[in-house]
């Protein structure tokens, strides 16, 4: 499936110039409050043709809408996907078989009954597991249990909350054809998110939008071959290889935290 966008003005972000974003394994990067995950949102709104389903996808829709109006974004698809999927930091929602009757899920990372309709599916218990040896990790996870190095078994609420958070993002891969995730790299350790990327980049030939905060989140994702813009309100740019992120803005303002904190 191919997926892009098209614009010029959405909310804040007022370009030049029109400007076409590719969206098959991509990143959006940038500062908070650039305008990131409002074009993802514009692109949910646009991909899906039924308003009940627009309506669980996104609960703030109606100011999407208003904003959309006063835009020019548009959104080209090769083929129509009825499998979609919004992940944030706390929640996925998902809806499979979208048409009058769909099917829709709505998933908290910290809530066990949630976290047991996930694993009570075979398979997708069977793929995680096989995540968890990707990442050589002694976790083993049965029914809504887990267990650490062999210890006693704990409800799965208890596991971290980066583990939580990523069973709920590989759930809506293996549930959807598209999949955005807010956020992509809150609460991930720099090690584990590498991992991640390089997990979903081997598994996960669908369309995949990230927004992402952190210049690793994006070396990664360029190291992986995924399409990444830097965001700005005024421009967007393709970022091309590892090396580009350092041109960044946001880029300097970290090291410069870093550096004199």
């Amino acid at each position: 499936m191919e997926l892009k966008v098209e614009f010029s003005r959405l909310g804040s972000i007022v370009l030049k110039e029109p400007t076409t974003l590719e969206l098959k394994h991509a990143m959006l990067y940038g500062k908070s409050g650039v305008g990131k995950s409002l074009i993802m949102k514009a692109t949910i709104v646009e991909l899906t043709p039924f308003e009940d389903v627009r309506s669980f996808l996104l609960p703030g829709l109606y100011d999407i809408k208003r904003l959309l109006k006063a835009s020019d974004f548009k959104v080209t698809v090769s083929e129509r996907p009825w499998k979609i999927a919004r992940v944030t930091a706390s929640t996925a929602r998902i809806v499979t078989e979208v048409d009058d009757e769909a099917r829709k899920y709505k998933i908290s990372v910290s809530n066990q009954s949630d976290l047991q309709l996930m694993l009570s599916d075979p398979d997708f218990a069977v793929k995680l597991n096989d995540f968890f040896d990707f990442l050589n990790a002694d976790v083993e996870i049965y029914g809504g249990f887990f267990r650490e190095h062999g210890t006693r078994w704990i409800k799965i609420a208890s596991l971290p909350y980066s583990y939580r958070r990523i069973i709920a993002m590989l759930y809506a891969l293996e549930k959807c054809d598209v999949v955005f995730i807010e956020a992509f790299d809150s609460g991930l350790h720099m090690l584990l998110l590498k991992h991640l990327i390089d997990y979903i980049s081997n598994e996960y030939n669908k369309v995949i939008v990230a927004e992402v905060h952190h210049a690793s989140s994006t070396v990664f994702g360029l190291n992986r071959g995924w399409i990444t813009y830097y965001i700005e309100k005024d421009k967007i740019t393709k970022l091309e290889k590892p090396e580009d992120v350092k041109n960044t803005d946001v880029f300097f303002r970290e090291l410069a935290e870093v550096k004199h904190p």
